[in-house]
């Protein structure tokens, strides 16, 4: 037994360096979880430091990293076996498994971890340990083969410029994966965004991206910044300068101290703030800025940092989020508040952090509290719109089919179900039209209270094959048959009526009603979205003949780029087992669901 002397004021140095790196950076924009994660990570070092060890000479590993599955942790540990030659994953006594370095078998390991950290090739929490929580090694580079393009990816990533690591932030932020600061510093909150974005594509979650992840991830970023139409503007009436996503807000006319903007889908609203003044400014602002998050319902806590000279107000809701950054500078205070509804967070949640990096202030410049007041101008902040109320019954018009593709209560359908509906209702709840492609005939929606059934459809990870095994599954002819249908049949052709590549036809039979169902492969997993049933009539008076059996579904390829553009986490099946025709159906008849449009 021996004490570790400095140990416990190198924990505690780092704890302050880290805390500090958290929440002191100006406007850092990092969640409570956050803090209370890297809390307990630290809590959790300072323990083992502050006490003796059994720590041998020939027993004592380095570790670099810990995921709470095993999946992950050989992604990570794979990435840095291209680097150390002795890397291993243990399984732990608290049910994590750990990245480690050794055994080593040096005099001095922690001269060594000094030495791995300052070239840079662990992560600066990285720590000595004596393995008394390891339970067994589960996977070690030795034994495992070697990923080439992994081991391409780690040192070509060793080689970026600050500007390139920025870039991929930024990517990252438009993918929906990091709410972090555009630093360059590739940290644990980089990672793991690298982590989630791997995992939303269906690859291994090594933290490090390859020439394919990296070409997928810069496709996301081009089709959110264009569908969102941001850019930064220099706007001379608040002397500010930042991101606008002008295919989202109009302008309103300058109200007091602020400007507000309205969103086109009615799901959002933001304002630029410009006051003259110093510390009684930013403070008035930040109790006005509190006023309206307390006015927001829902039990989790305020994110409120308050500082010499800028605040961030950070809160997520039951129905809305809110986020709020004000900077003190050159004598003013200026800064943007953006509220939203969270059936519309995969649009605004990216948008938000974007309008947070971009943020600059224009000296000389600021807002003429006195100016006149356009009445039309609204100044309040949004709130979630309410259901209408009518005093006849609602009349059905149509119904067609969707299922679950998330948690959160996210649906996948055809555009043409939902087309022109007042009111629209998933397994009889209430759910908003979220997002549409009319050319695709997709459409987005999401109940209203995020509910969604325990399970969620899955997406194959590769397009279907010609003569491949589908099932079809649907509510047709709601009115007459009233329950799930499900039938089967194949790929017949990958390509749809006059060559449309859009689309693939298929022999599973259906009807109207069948629209916008989901169709699966032998696994269970989706490979196109049903859309149309062949007109045999029609047909049969150009050609003569009487088509059988022709119909069409999406390309599940499309319905992916469709929900990945619109910034939704869907899963892919990985498994190649195919499931019985009955165990098929009966997964997925709870995530398959009857859409009414009144």
């Amino acid at each position: 037994m021996r004490l570790i002397e400095g140990q416990v004021a190198s924990i505690v140095l780092i704890a302050r360096r880290v805390f500090i790196s958290m929440i002191g950076i100006r406007g850092e924009l990092i969640m409570p979880r956050m803090l209370l994660r890297a809390s307990s990570i630290l809590l959790a070092a300072a323990v083992v430091a502050s006490g003796f060890t059994a720590r041998s000479q020939a027993a004592e590993w380095v570790q670099i990293a810990s995921e709470p599955d095993i999946r992950s942790a050989t992604a990570r540990a794979m990435a840095f076996a291209s680097v150390h030659p002795d890397v291993r994953v243990y399984a732990t006594t608290s049910g994590w498994y750990a990245i480690v370095l050794g055994p080593s078998g040096t005099s001095d390991p922690d001269a060594a971890l000094a030495r791995f950290r300052s070239g840079g090739t662990v992560p600066g929490d990285s720590f000595v340990t004596d393995g008394r929580t390891y339970l067994r090694a589960v996977w070690s580079s030795g034994s495992a083969p070697t990923d080439a393009a992994l081991v391409d990816a780690v040192k070509r990533e060793s080689t970026w410029s600050e500007r390139t690591r920025m870039g991929v932030q930024n990517a990252l932020i438009w993918s929906g994966d990091y709410r972090g600061k555009i630093d360059g510093d590739f940290g644990r909150l980089t990672r793991e965004a690298i982590m989630g974005f791997q995992r939303r594509v269906g690859e291994p979650p090594s933290g490090y991206l390859t020439d394919p992840q990296i070409a997928e991830l810069e496709a996301r970023r081009l089709a959110a910044h264009q569908r969102a139409g941001y850019r930064v503007v220099d706007d001379y009436e608040t002397g500010i300068r930042v991101g606008i996503a002008e295919n989202l807000f109009q302008r309103g006319s300058q109200d007091g101290v602020l400007v507000p903007y309205e969103s086109r889908d009615d799901q959002a609203f933001m304002m630029l703030l410009s006051m003259q003044g110093g510390p009684a400014s930013l403070a008035s602002l930040y109790d006005t800025t509190l006023e309206i998050a307390g006015d927001i319902a829902g039990q989790e806590e305020v994110y409120k940092p308050l500082r010499d000279d800028w605040f961030v107000v950070s809160k997520s809701g039951f129905a809305e989020s809110l986020y709020a950054y004000v900077r003190l500078e050159h004598g003013a205070a200026k800064g943007f508040v953006l509220q939203w509804n969270n059936d519309a967070s995969l649009t605004y949640g990216p948008i938000a952090t974007a309008m947070f990096n971009d943020f600059e202030t224009i000296p000389g410049v600021v807002l003429d509290p006195n100016a006149p007041t356009v009445a039309s101008a609204s100044v309040s902040p949004r709130r979630s719109p309410q259901p209408q109320t009518s005093t006849e019954g609602p009349v059905t018009a149509s119904t067609g089919t969707g299922f679950f593709v998330t948690r959160q209560g996210h649906v996948l359908t055809n555009r043409h179900v939902v087309e022109s509906c007042n009111r629209i209702t998933v397994a009889d709840a209430p759910a908003t039209l979220v997002a549409w492609d009319d050319d695709l005939d997709l459409a987005l929606l999401q109940t209203r209270d995020g509910s969604s059934p325990p399970r969620t459809a899955r997406f194959a990870p590769r397009p279907a094959r010609l003569n491949a095994d589908v099932t079809a599954l649907g509510y047709p002819l709601h009115g007459l048959l009233g329950g799930l249908n499900v039938t089967r049949g194949v790929v017949s052709s990958l390509s749809g009526f006059r060559g449309d590549r859009n689309v693939i036809q298929i022999s599973a039979e259906v009807q109207p009603g069948n629209s916008g169902g989901p169709l699966l492969d032998a696994q269970g997993a989706v490979v196109g979205v049903v859309v149309a049933k062949l007109d045999a009539l029609v047909v049969a008076q150009v050609s003569g003949d009487l088509p059988q059996n022709v119909n069409f579904a999406i390309r599940g390829e499309l319905a992916k780029a469709f929900l990945s553009r619109n910034m939704v986490d869907f899963d892919i099946e990985m498994s190649a087992d195919p499931r019985s025709p009955s165990d098929l159906a009966e997964a997925a008849s709870t995530f398959t669901a009857l859409i009414e449009c009144r």
